[in-house]
């Protein structure tokens, strides 16, 4: 028989809660009053190594304020923050990916110029691990006799009209 080494990917760790992030961002005038914050596009990438899986995400926020003089203004800015599980065991190679969704924006004023934004997130974290083992890849069938003298597994293909019952009793199992 011939073998071969194979990857197989398993599921070590799924995630599916709600998590709390806080990023400072820095505004580019004097804030007196922020009127709206939301979340135009949020992008994380997500990495796993040894017993610890990690996102490093990007939202992308749209911030409506008045400045230190009253008038309105909109500022794009990113907030970034990181969202990490640490898992039961170790693992050599990991995959992971995660689907975040933002449910809840909260904010206030630090500085004259600076928002700490909080944000409320819906996360789902997936993480497979993989592993290489030694498969069967190829087999011979030897001589009928032989083969049921040194078989540990006996390969048997069956007519349309046979019965498991009648195939059982066959080779006595």
């Amino acid at each position: 028989a011939d073998y071969s080494l194979e990857e197989f990917n398993f599921p070590v760790h799924s995630m599916d809660e709600q998590k709390t992030v806080v990023s400072s961002v820095d505004m580019p005038s004097e804030v007196s009053r922020v009127m709206e914050i939301w979340c135009s596009d949020l992008a994380c990438d997500m990495k796993g190594k040894n017993d610890k899986a990690t996102a490093e995400c990007t939202a992308t926020l749209g911030i409506l304020y008045l400045d230190g003089k009253g008038a309105v203004s909109f500022a794009e800015k990113n907030a970034d923050f990181h969202i990490s599980c640490k898992l039961k065991e170790s693992y050599e190679f990991l995959r992971c990916s995660i689907d975040a969704k933002v449910r809840d924006i909260e904010w206030k004023i630090t500085a004259k110029d600076k928002i700490e934004v909080k944000l409320k997130l819906g996360v789902i974290c997936t993480v497979s691990g993989s592993e290489s083992m030694r498969v069967l890849k190829d087999m011979r069938v030897l001589s009928e006799s032989k083969a049921q003298q040194d078989a540990a597994l006996t390969l048997y293909f069956c007519s349309k009209d046979e019965s498991l019952w009648d195939i059982a009793k066959k080779y006595n199992t």
